[in-house]
C-alpha cells in the first residue's frame, strides 16, 4: 500500500481507502483497497472498492458524502472522486459512487468529470463541500507546474475553475507537486479558524527524497491567499517518513484528523517486510498555534489513542528499562542545559535507533544508521535533525510513539513531529537508556492496549 485516500466518516462508521496493488508487493496494478472501522484505531480490511480499470490505473483522490443528492446519484451516496492515470500517461478526474456503504461501487458513466487539455499531470484532488457559499470545491495538484488548481462544482460533475496556488515554497527542488489538502482548522485558546494548505513533493525534502510542505493564509471559496512570502518553506514533518496525508471528511463535532503514509519513494519498493509492505501512521489531530502573528500547524495523536494508553512503572532515570511492544513515552527535557542526551529504541543486537537533543547545538536528532535492517537501500540509513527555534520554552514536552516498526516523535510546544521506519534484527528489544548529561527532568511511560473486537467483549 501506498497513500491513503478517500479518508471519511460515514453513517457511523471511519472508511479508509488506499493505494494498492492487489498483486504484488511492490508499487503497480494502482487500485483503492478499503479498510472499515469503529473507531480512528480499529480497522477491518475488505476487498478491494475500486480496481484498476482495462485502460487507466486508480490513482489517489478523496470521498464525500452526498447528503443533498447533488450528484443525483442518490441522497446520501458515498462518492468517490479519484485520477484515472490512463495508460499513455496522461491524467484526468473520474467518478465512481456507492449506495451500500461503500461494498459495492458503480464508475460514472459520463467519466472522466475533469480533463485538462493543456497538462497530462493533473492528479489527486481533495474534495470538500464549502457551507459560505454552497458548493464543492476540489483542490488538485498540476504536478509538473508545481501549482495546486481550485475548482468549484454543484454537482461534482461539472467543475469550473476558481484559481490557481505557486510555485511556492519548495518547488525548484521538487520533481512534481502531489497529494494537496486544503482545510480550515481550528486556532488554539481561540474561537478563530484560519487554513492551511499541505501540499507533498516527491523530491527535496527538508529529510530527504519526498516529503511534505504547509502553506497558512486565507481562503475565499475562490482563491487561497498565503501569509508568506513565495519562498518561505515550511515543513510538515521533519523525519523521513510522513507522505501524502489525506484529512478524514464529515468528522462529528467538526474535528479535523489527517494520517500520511509512512514512507519515502526513495526506498519504499526496498522494505525489507513480507508479505506486507508499506503501512500508515497514527492519525493525527489538527490546530493551528498563533505565535507572534505566524500560524504554525501543530500535531497530536488523535484522542483515542491516549485512551489505550496503561501506565507501566516509572522510569528509572539513568537505568536502561525494557519497553512494552507499542506504547508511548512522555519525556520532559531542560533544553538550555549542557552536554547530551538520548534515548535508544530496538536495541540488542544492534545499537539501536537514536533519538535525543544536542544542548550546545539546541538539535533534536533521530539516528537509525546502526538500528536494525538498513542495508535493503543506500538511502535508508541517515540521522535526521532539526535545530529548536530561538523562543522554545526552558523544558520541552517530548511524546515518543514507538511501535515495532516505527517510532512517531512529537513536540508539540515547538511544532515539531519526526517520523521513522525501523526494521529490527532478530533479537533487538525496545530499551529504554539515558545519555550523558542533565537534559531529563522527567519521564514516563504507557502501554498500548488493542481493543477487544465486540464478540471477544461478549465472551
Amino acid at each position: 500500500m501506498n497513500d491513503p485516500n478517500g479518508l471519511i466518516y460515514h453513517r457511523g462508521r471511519y472508511h479508509l481507502f488506499y493505494q494498492h496493488n492487489p498483486h504484488a508487493p511492490v508499487w503497480g496494478h494502482m487500485s483503492w483497497g478499503h479498510a472499515v472501522g469503529r473507531s480512528l484505531l480499529d480497522w477491518e480490511d475488505g476487498p478491494v472498492a475500486l480496481p484498476e480499470q482495462p485502460d487507466y490505473m486508480i490513482f489517489s483522490g478523496s470521498a464525500v458524502t452526498d447528503r443533498a443528492d447533488t450528484a443525483g446519484f442518490g441522497a446520501g451516496a458515498l462518492v468517490a472522486i479519484y485520477t484515472a492515470h490512463y495508460r499513455d500517461d496522461r491524467e484526468a478526474q473520474s467518478l465512481a459512487y456507492s449506495l451500500d456503504n461503500g461494498q459495492q461501487w458503480t464508475l460514472f458513466e459520463s467519466n472522466p468529470v475533469l480533463i485538462d487539455p493543456e497538462r497530462p499531470h493533473v492528479r489527486d484532488p481533495q474534495v470538500f463541500w464549502y457551507e459560505p457559499g454552497g458548493y464543492w470545491v476540489m483542490a488538485v495538484a498540476r504536478a509538473d507546474d508545481h501549482q495546486v488548481a481550485f475548482y468549484a462544482s454543484d454537482d461534482l460533475k461539472r467543475w469550473e475553475l476558481l484559481s490557481t496556488f505557486g510555485p511556492a515554497g519548495c518547488w525548484q527542488e521538487a520533481p512534481h507537486w502531489e497529494c494537496p489538502v486544503l482545510i480550515e482548522l481550528p486556532v488554539a485558546g481561540t474561537d478563530r479558524t484560519h487554513w492551511l494548505l499541505k501540499v507533498d513533493v516527491d523530491g527535496g525534502a527538508l529529510a530527504g527524497g519526498s516529503g511534505a510542505q504547509y502553506f497558512t493564509g486565507q481562503f475565499d471559496g475562490t482563491r487561497f491567499m498565503p501569509d508568506d512570502p513565495s519562498d518561505q518553506v515550511r515543513w510538515v514533518e521533519a523525519g523521513p517518513d510522513f507522505y501524502a496525508a489525506q484529512v478524514f471528511n464529515h468528522l462529528p463535532a467538526g474535528r479535523q484528523v489527517w494520517l500520511g503514509w509512512m514512507n519515502n519513494w526513495r526506498y519504499a519498493n526496498a522494505l525489507p517486510t513480507h508479505p506486507w509492505r508499506g503501512m500508515l501512521t497514527v492519525p493525527r489531530e489538527l490546530v493551528l498555534v498563533e505565535t507572534n502573528d505566524r500560524y504554525h500547524l501543530v500535531q497530536r495523536p488523535c484522542r483515542e489513542f491516549y485512551e489505550r494508553m496503561q501506565p507501566v512503572d516509572a522510569l528509572p532515570l539513568g537505568q536502561p528499562f525494557p519497553l512494552p511492544e507499542a506504547g508511548l513515552l512522555r519525556l520532559r527535557l531542560r533544553i538550555d542545559g549542557q552536554g547530551t542526551w538520548h534515548c535508544r529504541f530496538f536495541t540488542g543486537t544492534t545499537c539501536g535507533v537514536v533519538l535525543g537533543y544536542d544542548a550546545a547545538n539546541r538539535l533534536l536528532f533521530l539516528d537509525r544508521r546502526e538500528a536494525g535492517q538498513t542495508d535493503f537501500s543506500p538511502d535508508f540509513p541517515g540521522c535526521f535533525q532539526v535545530r529548536l527555534p530561538s523562543n522554545a520554552p526552558e523544558e520541552l514536552e517530548l511524546e515518543i510513539l514507538f511501535d515495532r516498526y516505527s517510532l512517531e516523535v512529537f513536540a508539540p510546544e515547538v511544532h515539531l513531529v519526526l517520523s521513522a521506519l525501523v526494521f529490527p534484527k532478530p533479537g533487538d528489544n525496545s530499551v529504554w537508556e539515558q545519555g550523558e548529561g542533565r537534559c531529563l527532568v522527567e519521564g514516563t511511560c504507557w502501554r498500548y492496549v488493542v481493543a477487544q473486537a465486540e464478540d471477544e467483549r461478549k465472551s
